[in-house]
């Protein structure tokens, strides 16, 4: 896990020292520094693995930098080494082959392009500043005023414009035009030929599993969400923190029965002193991981990639606020998904910026556990009648195999 800083600028610019501090916090165990062809790449590590190897190196004349994890390279091979070799063999398409959170950008200098890969999600945000003259790119976002509110969340409050998820772009270097080549570089599957869980609860499992860290906090609320990533790493014996925030009223059973069930695999933390929104609630949520010591948090963030388009029979009056009316053609999941794909929820980045940019702050990977390729492909997969069936299908379904109760209202806790 790292963050990179691509630029052309030899000396001093706009806000730089700002942005190098952030990018330090996000990857605070050293610093590296590549120059070629009067451009410099920055990398800032944050070694989760204990063995020190940097996210940015050159091969075969090619500079590779990476932000973010990858769950599905060999455990004897590093980062850069998976990227480069992958990229041998398959060039722009390398991504298909890639299972993890992250934004990568290459160098070739002989085509004269910067190429920067964005993942499904942008779960690792990548920002950009150009000029006729000058180019920046950087993993961290300024905010254009302060605040104390959510509304972080909005792309359009920050300084600099924000690269799309799923997306490759191409910045030429002779004169910096940037181009978005493909806006949809890892295509989803779109059959709904599953007419069971199995392979969708699976899917999830694994999503959550492969994001768990030996120092791992869970952000825990009294929501299906993230209650159902505590219940999955005690199943599979993981260790790991729990912390939750409570306003003084009694815990609801959901919470309450997964503090049973999870036993001593989870350490749990119930804290009071915080403030339930906002700035400061998140800070005090980080801070108290960091004084766990623990480098990796997870959240129960993403199934809004499938919750903001529900059906409006099952999304009700709130859930419909959030989303323009031109966003809402269709009041059930459609036998052909294609006539509505890719709908809103394929293009939202606001809860991966408001959280990654307080997981930076205090030196953490925020892990979204849901956003994951093969945990929303197997979702996508299912039928129609399985998505129609009742909103969280998949989430509620664990919940009754693992004799938990649904929430039935709002609880007690601020979900986290």
């Amino acid at each position: 896990m790292s963050t990179f800083r691509i630029n052309n600028y030899n000396g001093a610019l706009l806000k730089s020292d700002k942005i190098n501090h952030l990018l330090r916090q996000g990857g605070p165990d050293g610093s590296s520094v590549i120059n070629k062809d009067s451009f410099t790449f920055r990398s800032h590590l944050f070694d989760l693995d204990g063995n020190g190897a940097a996210d940015m190196a050159e091969v075969d004349g090619l500079v590779y930098c990476l932000s973010g994890s990858l769950y599905n390279k060999p455990a004897n091979t590093t980062n850069i080494e998976y990227i480069s070799q992958k990229y041998a063999s398959h060039g722009n398409t390398f991504v298909t082959e890639l299972d993890g959170d992250y934004s990568i950008a290459i160098y070739d200098s002989n085509a004269g392009l910067i190429n920067i890969f964005i993942d499904q999600f942008g779960t690792k945000p990548t920002f950009y500043n150009i000029s006729n003259t000058n180019f920046d790119f950087f993993n961290v976002g300024i905010l254009k005023y302060k605040t104390k509110d959510l509304n972080i969340s909005s792309p359009e409050n920050f300084v600099y414009p924000l690269l799309e998820n799923n997306s490759h772009y191409t910045l030429n270097v002779n004169t910096f035009e940037l181009t978005q080549v493909n806006n949809n570089l890892q295509p989803f599957n779109l059959d709904q030929t599953t007419d069971n869980l199995t392979a969708v609860t699976a899917a999830m499992e694994q999503a959550i599993l492969k994001r768990w860290h030996p120092n791992c906090s869970v952000f825990l609320g009294d929501g299906i969400n993230s209650v159902i990533i505590a219940i999955v790493l005690a199943k599979y014996q993981k260790s790991f923190n729990a912390i939750t925030f409570s306003d003084g009223t009694p815990i609801n059973s959901t919470l309450q029965q997964t503090r049973e069930l999870c036993g001593t695999y989870m350490n749990h933390i119930m804290i009071d002193e915080l403030t339930p929104a906002g700035v400061i609630y998140q800070c005090g949520l980080r801070e108290k991981a960091r004084l766990l010591n623990s480098k990796v948090t997870l959240k129960g963030s993403g199934t809004e990639f499938l919750d903001l388009v529900i059906p409006s029979k099952q999304l009700g009056t709130q859930g419909l606020a959030t989303l323009d009316m031109e966003d809402k053609p269709f009041t059930e999941w459609p036998s052909d998904l294609s006539t509505v794909y890719p709908w809103p929820g394929f293009k939202t980045t606001n809860n991966v910026l408001y959280h990654h940019k307080f997981s930076m702050m205090y030196g953490q990977d925020m892990r979204n556990t849901y956003y994951d390729r093969e945990f929303i492909q197997a979702w996508l997969n299912t039928t129609a009648d399985l998505k129609n069936s009742r909103d969280k299908f998949v989430q509620k379904a664990y919940l009754e195999a693992n004799n938990i109760d649904i929430p039935t209202s709002p609880g007690s806790l601020y979900d986290i």
